[in-house]
């Protein structure tokens, strides 16, 4: 099976940073990383993950430098690590004394029939299955809606509630399933 998405960026009266969006076709991965600062901590994630995936997929017998889950998949475990690689890296050139830059990050690989993804704030993961309306599999909310309160009648800038970067340790959602014929 074969990734194919769509993506298209949403407009509205309150403004969010555009998505840096990267498909690595020898891998069938996705990334979507939003960086909240200069777009080019977005970039470096993304490299990050990436350099780690290669390096998983060329050695698959290659001492990992975090412990693997035994409750994930190779691939689900991969990408954890991965993320949590780029949170330490943007931590420590970033962050470590001042924030500069923060990530909001979606990774998906597909290896044969399964989706995995690791996620860290927004944004949401739709699925299209034929003949059904589009399925919800990860839905992330921003901080603005915990202070829901609006001011002037508007609604409050969207905030992102969790981030790349701004602490050694990161809340990583790690997910997968298993996909059908044209979904």
């Amino acid at each position: 099976m074969k990734f194919d998405f769509q993506h298209r960026p949403y407009s509205g009266k309150q403004p969010r940073p555009t998505p840096e969006v990267h498909f690595e076709a020898s891998l069938n991965t996705l990334i979507i990383a939003i960086p909240w600062g200069p777009r080019s901590g977005a970039r470096k994630v993304i490299d990050r993950v990436l350099e780690f995936l290669a390096f998983a997929s060329q050695d698959k017998e290659a001492t990992s430098p975090l412990p693997k889950l035994s409750c994930l998949s190779d691939s689900a475990n991969n990408l954890r690590i991965a993320a949590l690689l780029a949170n330490d890296m943007l931590y420590r050139e970033d962050n470590r004394d001042e924030y500069h830059v923060g990530v909001e990050l979606l990774a998906l690989t597909l290896s044969g029939n399964e989706l995995c993804w690791v996620q860290v704030g927004g944004p949401n993961v739709l699925l299209s299955r034929k003949n059904q309306t589009l399925l919800s599999l990860e839905s992330k909310t921003d901080l603005s809606l915990d202070c829901s309160e609006q001011k002037n009648g508007r609604p409050l800038t969207p905030l992102p509630g969790q981030l790349l970067g701004l602490d050694s340790n990161v809340n990583v959602s790690v997910n997968s399933f298993r996909t059908r014929a044209k979904d």
